[in-house]
């Protein structure tokens, strides 16, 4: 399946199949198999959107769309970060935590704290150099 980077850190698929396929699915037809069960999310006025966090950083999102079609949006690890902080998600300690501990948990948490003080120009720039920075002094 071939993929496009639509916009900094997000990755979506012109796959026509893909976009009939649960996020697990997906990513078992792309040879892994996710350790976490999906994370649903209710964000006010949007699709449904299912996360997975996927190892070393990073994450699947997709948006079920009517009819059960998906649009399915793989996120580098900044740019996840940059997301949660646009949907204005308030839970995003369970969202980022793909373990209870360790460097990458804390450089994102720290990451997504800091964001809202920033503009989105700012943020944009900012997001990848900022979470490789707090996960070099997280010890990771």
């Amino acid at each position: 399946s071939q993929g496009s980077n639509n916009s900094g850190g997000r990755y979506t698929t012109s796959d026509r199949e893909a976009r009939f396929l649960e996020p697990v699915q997906l990513l078992r037809r792309l040879g892994s198999v996710p350790r976490l069960i999906p994370l649903l999310l209710d964000v006010p006025n949007k699709d449904r959107i299912s996360m997975i966090r996927l190892p070393g950083g990073g994450g699947l999102l997709s948006y079920c769309k009517e009819g059960s079609v998906y649009v399915h949006t793989f996120n580098t690890e900044s740019g996840l970060i940059r997301k949660v902080d646009a949907l204005g998600l308030t839970n995003w300690r369970c969202i980022l935590d793909p373990e209870p501990a360790g460097s990458c948990a804390e450089a994102c948490s720290a990451c997504v704290a800091v964001l809202p003080f920033l503009l989105d120009a700012e943020k944009n720039a900012s997001a990848y150099a900022l979470v490789q920075a707090l996960r070099r002094t997280a010890g990771g």
